[in-house]
């Protein structure tokens, strides 16, 4: 009985730790925490002719190109959950990676 009452509290303690990671960077010594675009992220394509597909899903209202080697910021509509948007978009043959902006003290970074 000793043995299940520590294997779960030991397991509380792993499951605890990893549900309270965040994305931190240091600026100088000031701690400054990083997160996901609510409404942005970066789409790279695979086929530039054929963003038909992407452009038909609802929640995406814009799509620009950022460079000639297929890499376009999408922006939504509405306020979407990264992960959820990653899985509709993950289906896409064309996409060739997806990329969230990263935003720091609520400005723009990168992705």
């Amino acid at each position: 009985m000793r043995k299940y009452i520590l294997f779960l509290i030991i397991a509380s303690f792993g499951t605890t730790s990893v549900l309270g990671q965040q994305l931190y960077r240091y600026i100088d010594t000031e701690k400054v925490a990083l997160v996901f675009s609510d409404d942005k992220f970066f789409i790279s394509v695979k086929d530039t002719n054929h963003l038909e597909s992407i452009r038909a899903i609802p929640f995406i209202s814009q799509l620009d190109k950022i460079d000639h080697k297929g890499r376009y910021l999408a922006m939504t509509s509405q306020k979407v959950n990264y992960y959820e948007a990653f899985e509709v978009l993950n289906n896409d043959p064309n996409i060739a990676y997806l990329s969230p902006v990263i935003l720091s003290k609520g400005k723009e970074m990168g992705g």
